[in-house]
């Protein structure tokens, strides 16, 4: 790095999401330091960007150019810093050093061990920007091709000689989650080298070419995914996408979706159904044998872990799909609106009630001593009791399988009450019948999934502090098959008689329950709270080069006193046994090598 500075230019705004840093308005030379966005588990604002589960890193670099262009017309070049990666305050400095003695227009930062830093891009008032989304976030040398062939300029590659290290980061799962951003950022490439028409035609001509390729938001599974996902789609009005991809098996869930996104289909396997036991990551790679040519896909999938954030799936998913939702007044947050379905005629005999007890893996069904006193409770009630894909028959009780979506509709006509577990089902009978429902919830906290507590809709567990946590057929503090969160069938019976009556309940009712933000990492919480302000000696050439063996020094120890931070901290509030459950999960999912595959194909 030398000293001599490039010549005056357009001033370039710099942007960027930092959990763990304030960082100040300021001017720096030739940049327009902003402050700095945050992917906010528990509110949304400006400067807040919904943390969703489903949205890659690149949705978040669009969602950061979109709102600066929203509030500052004028900019006209901008930096964006990689959202995937938690950078250091020095490795910020070093990256705006490098830029500053830069003559590239246009360019990708990346560090020394190849990890794309941040995005330098001069911004054309006829571009929306919406093909972002395609980028990488991972790989500097495919992601600097790709805008390239994108905004049809030279986009060059800056290196900073320092490494980032991704063993903290900003949320986003790691490693092999990347490969499926690698493979649509590729796969983006290809098909702009196809379409692309010829270098020397005016821009305006290649830019429709590249906007007649379709967007395709790849979202296969599952079922409870696609009926929140329907909802989501239907109130999407800005929307980044062309269509969503579902397996065809869920179609019929959303075939009456009237929002601005179409939904087509394919087959092949579903993770963690039958013998298929890969995660989504893995899943999506063996599907693009299947995926249609000539499209421009995007992995819509698990990026990040929503147990973190105190958001409704259908906002997780309004977000992924295009909305920006700036307040807390734009959530929808899973209420259930408009009139309940209708109760049935007394004349027709005592209510009805379905009882599902069922869900996508263990720890979320209702344990067989549960289900045994809540059905002989309701019989003695003179309740009429049918079961629905119950793995072990109840006595007594009228027993059914799931056949079609057909079917079960026809089957909810006959009831006035379901009672089921966190699973398609009660969502389905909720959201889209609107018949009343008792929420069964146990591991997995209802703030994500719930339909509301109201007149007629109730979510019961029993207030356990440890909810949510990432458990799957063992309970992580306890251990033992049997969630401890379940509500007993006494309170299960107290609730139907509530929601037959139509009692209202007085909110809020998800007090007994600490929201799911207050157990996120404190690597990916707010900042200190002290403004970081940059000033010119912070980018100067000599004194970075001075620091940097320092730095080197440093590395290591920094991001060791932040995991041993983090463990200390879960044993603290979750116990030993969770504590060594997650570093097991963190090991496993960082370096893959040293730990033997799991039975389920899972690494």
């Amino acid at each position: 790095m030398t000293t001599r500075q490039a010549p005056a230019r357009n001033p370039i705004t710099v942007i960027g999401a930092f959990p763990h840093l304030d960082i100040a308005p300021s001017q720096v030379a030739q940049f327009l330091i902003q402050p700095s966005f945050r992917i906010s588990q528990e509110h949304v604002g400006q400067r807040e960007m919904l943390d969703s589960f489903v949205a890659t890193p690149s949705r978040y670099v669009f969602e950061m150019v979109r709102r600066t262009r929203e509030t500052q017309c004028d900019s006209r070049r901008i930096l964006i810093f990689n959202p995937l990666l938690r950078l250091s305050t020095f490795l910020i400095r070093l990256t705006l050093a490098c830029v500053a003695q830069s003559h590239h227009d246009d360019a990708v930062v990346r560090s020394s061990n190849g990890l794309p830093l941040a995005y330098l891009l001069t911004l054309e008032p006829a571009e929306d920007y919406r093909h972002l989304l395609l980028l990488s976030c991972s790989n500097p040398e495919l992601d600097s091709k790709l805008l390239a062939a994108l905004y049809f300029r030279d986009v060059a590659l800056i290196t900073v000689h320092f490494p980032c290290l991704t063993a903290i980061s900003n949320g986003f799962l790691p490693g092999p989650y990347w490969r499926p951003m690698e493979w649509c950022a590729q796969n983006a490439l290809d098909v702009l080298r196809k379409v692309g028409g010829e270098p020397t035609a005016p821009a305006a001509n290649r830019r429709t070419l590249r906007d007649a390729v379709r967007m395709s938001a790849f979202f296969t599974h599952h079922a409870g995914d696609a009926l929140f996902m329907g909802i989501a789609a239907s109130m999407t009005e800005r929307p980044l996408f062309d269509e969503i991809l579902i397996n065809e098996a869920y179609f019929p869930i959303v075939r009456e979706n009237r929002g601005k996104i179409t939904f087509s289909t394919t087959d092949g396997p579903i993770p963690f159904r039958g013998e298929y036991r890969k995660e989504d990551c893995h899943h999506f790679l063996d599907m693009v044998p299947r995926l249609a040519k000539g499209v421009f896909h995007v992995y819509c999938r698990g990026t990040r872990n929503y147990n973190f954030t105190n958001f409704h799936y259908i906002d997780h998913f309004r977000f992924c799909l295009g909305e920006s939702l700036t307040e807390d007044s734009q959530l929808h947050r899973g209420l259930v609106v408009g009139a309940v379905h209708p109760a049935r005629s007394k004349a027709d005999g005592p209510p009805t009630i379905l009882l599902h007890f069922d869900a996508g893996w263990p720890l979320k069904v209702y344990p067989r001593s549960f289900q045994l006193e809540l059905a002989t409770l309701l019989r003695e009630q003179g309740f009429r009791l049918v079961a629905l894909d119950a793995h072990d028959p109840l006595p007594d009780v009228e027993s059914l399988r799931f056949g079609t979506l057909e079917k079960f509709d026809a089957l909810l006509d006959r009831v006035d009450v379901v009672i089921g577990m966190d699973s398609f089902p009660v969502h389905y009978a909720a959201q889209a019948r609107a018949i009343k429902t008792l929420h069964l919830f146990s591991s997995t906290h209802p703030v994500h999934s719930w339909a509301g507590d109201s007149a007629h809709h109730r979510a019961l567990h029993n207030g356990a502090d440890c909810c949510p946590c990432l458990g799957w057929d063992k309970c992580v503090r306890h251990g033992g098959s049997v969630c401890r969160n379940f509500a007993p069938p006494a309170a299960v019976v107290r609730g139907v008689a509530e929601v037959l009556a139509g009692l209202p309940l007085a909110p809020p009712t998800l007090d007994p329950l600490p929201m799911p933000s207050s157990k996120c990492p404190r690597q990916f919480r707010r900042g200190t709270g002290k403004a970081v302000v940059f000033g010119e000696r912070d980018l100067s050439a000599p004194r970075l080069q001075l620091m940097r063996p320092f730095w080197y020094l440093a590395l290591i120890p920094y991001v060791v006193a932040i995991l041993v931070g983090e463990f200390v901290t879960a044993v603290r509030h979750e116990g030993p046994r969770k504590a060594l459950y997650l570093t097991h999960a963190f090991v496993r999912r960082h370096f893959p090598r040293l730990l033997p595959k799991r039975g389920n194909g899972t690494t």
